[in-house]
């Protein structure tokens, strides 16, 4: 994987919205159906964006996330 950006506190950015009361009480549990159907790699792949956040000192302010729907 090629790492394009970071931020020293991105573990603790994380972390942050995944305690959240709010973020809990209205997330959806949907992994379950997204892993039907998908019998290899990269058939299906999911992509979170988030943001803006507050830029990191190189003007970053989204998380992307693109994960493959195969692997757990």
């Amino acid at each position: 994987m090629l790492l394009l950006a970071s931020h020293e506190g991105r573990h603790s950015t994380v972390h942050q919205p995944v305690r959240c009361v709010c973020c809990q009480e209205t997330s959806t549990q949907s992994q379950g159906s997204v892993r039907k159907n998908v019998n290899y790699p990269m058939k299906k792949i999911c992509v979170d964006v988030t943001g803006p956040l507050p830029d990191t000192k190189d003007g970053n302010k989204y998380i992307l996330v693109i994960s493959d729907c195969f692997t757990k």
